[in-house]
């Protein structure tokens, strides 16, 4: 039988789990002679015993837990194996490795609806996108061996990230997708990123009207002109008067947005098509909706990556609303109260240079039909054609009217409920880093699901919303102006 010494250096769980029972009992019986006797205490010899016991099982104890996790994280990795190198078989379609992408749009896709998401010149041709994608997914993330082989057959690139975001060089699909410590993630080749950058345009109201400007680092300085150069009247052989244009900066600070979403472990028994279209389309939207309500509502907190959106930075011109140049204080705090001409007076608040082919209305669809469109069918010289097809391309004053639905749809005191101006000159958004897609398939094993996480990285910027001053021939507005409601 092995002793205390030689379990604590190379002891099994079972046998310094025995151990530790047999200490335990023992320990048991040298407490109970104590009872049997007069003064009901133990001897001196008994009371050594007993501390020697406790001293054991305790050494014995910390070193079961530690071979118990040892045990635990081998059973772990054993499973992982498995998963990782067992094939997903089950998807139906376009099992011949050899078969030609361009081939995929003429194969029979049973139980397949029409694309809903993905756009492209023909719906066949959507079908192929969204097939190549799902292709892409099921080999990327979910380690689907025949989706692999097409993958490289037909010029789909996989490049990997390691556990600390950054890129594998020389990415090996074969190699290192088997191998979970060095692969944590895959970069959406740029066939696809483009494709999910359309979607994301498509959803995302900020993204598609703000100046984007990619970053090749983390962070990214842009220049900005401050001041421009002043012409002088000068009379013949006079000096000249200098003037200077200066520049400030606007400092981008890439941030990592990122979406989460579980599917069942059935998916790839569904077609690919399906997949490929359904998922774009999931992580395009919720990466567009966090961008609109970062650009438009950001109050600078975590809750949006710290990013101060167009109407907090116009509120925090100053403290008084009646100052700040670019906001028009509405009639009343209800859009009941809310009048044309509160909507005319924003919009000549909006400097000349600002007044582009891009200048556009900013509110939430029940605000422009609720009251832009209310005012403007009061007004009269309404036709019968107008009221019966209603207004199908929103405008407003003669400007496009864009639909932001993370913008205030319920009437408050003191609240931006419209926007005017152009975007693109006001705000910058970075685009440091194409989305990146991970997968985990363990932490809801128990419930048989997938989750699959896709990120990105960028930072918006509001830089020019004018100014504020208690002297209003002072105040100068910027290329984005509001119209706020009433403090009461």
């Amino acid at each position: 039988m092995k002793t205390f010494e030689d379990l604590v250096s190379g002891g099994t769980t079972t046998e310094i789990g025995a151990m530790i029972a047999a200490h335990t009992k023992r320990y048991d019986v040298l407490l109970a002679e104590a009872t049997k006797r007069a003064d009901k205490a133990n001897t001196q010899e008994e009371l050594d015993e007993m501390l020697r016991l406790d001293d054991e099982a305790e050494k014995l104890q910390v070193k079961y837990a530690e071979l118990k996790r040892v045990d635990d994280a081998t059973k772990r990795n054993m499973a992982r194996t498995k998963a990782i190198k067992t094939p997903v078989d089950g998807v139906p379609f376009h099992t011949d490795n050899s078969t030609p992408d361009t081939d995929a749009p003429s194969v029979e896709f049973s139980s397949v609806s029409s694309v809903k998401h993905i756009k492209a010149e023909t719906p066949k041709a959507a079908e192929l996108k969204a097939y190549r994608f799902g292709r892409f997914l099921m080999g990327a993330l979910f380690r689907h061996h025949k989706s692999l082989d097409y993958c490289m057959n037909n010029g789909i690139e996989i490049r990997g990230l390691n556990d600390n975001g950054n890129e594998i060089k020389g990415f090996d699909v074969k190699a290192q997708i088997e191998s979970v410590n060095e692969y944590g993630g895959v970069l959406v080749p740029a066939e696809f990123d483009r494709m999910l950058i359309d979607l994301r345009e498509q959803y995302g109201v900020f993204r598609r009207n703000a100046r984007v400007s990619p970053m090749a680092g983390d962070t990214k300085v842009i220049p900005r002109r401050n001041t421009g150069l002043t012409a002088y009247w000068t009379g013949e052989a006079q000096e000249i008067t200098r003037s200077t244009k200066t520049w400030d900066s606007v400092q981008l600070v890439a941030k990592k947005l990122a979406v989460l979403v579980a599917y069942s472990n059935e998916l790839n028994e569904d077609a690919i098509i399906n997949l490929g279209d359904d998922l774009a389309s999931e992580i395009a939207y919720q990466f567009a909706l966090k961008e609109d309500q970062a650009g438009f509502n950001g109050d600078g907190t975590s809750t949006y990556g710290g990013i101060l959106g167009v109407r907090a930075k116009m509120l925090g011109l100053d403290g008084t609303i009646g100052n700040i140049a670019g906001l028009k204080v509405g009639t009343g705090n209800a859009y009941s109260e809310i009048t044309l001409n509160d909507f005319i007076g924003t919009a000549g608040l909006l400097p000349v240079y600002a007044d582009t082919p891009n200048a556009k209305w900013y509110m939430h669809k029940s605000v422009y039909y609720n009251v832009a469109a209310r005012l403007e069918a009061a007004a009269g010289g309404v036709t019968a054609a107008e009221i019966r097809d209603g207004f199908r391309r929103p405008t407003f004053l003669g400007y496009p009217v864009e639909f932001v639905q993370v913008m205030p749809s319920v009437e408050a005191n003191s609240q931006v409920m419209a926007l005017f101006g152009d975007l693109a000159l006001a705000a910058t958004m970075g685009d440091r880093r194409k989305t990146t897609l991970f997968t985990d398939p363990y932490s809801l094993s128990s419930t048989d699901m997938i989750q699959l996480r896709g990120t990105e990285r960028v930072d918006i910027v509001v830089h020019d919303v004018g100014n504020a001053d208690s002297t209003a021939a002072n105040r100068v507005a910027g290329p984005m102006v509001g119209l706020i409601t009433a403090a009461a």
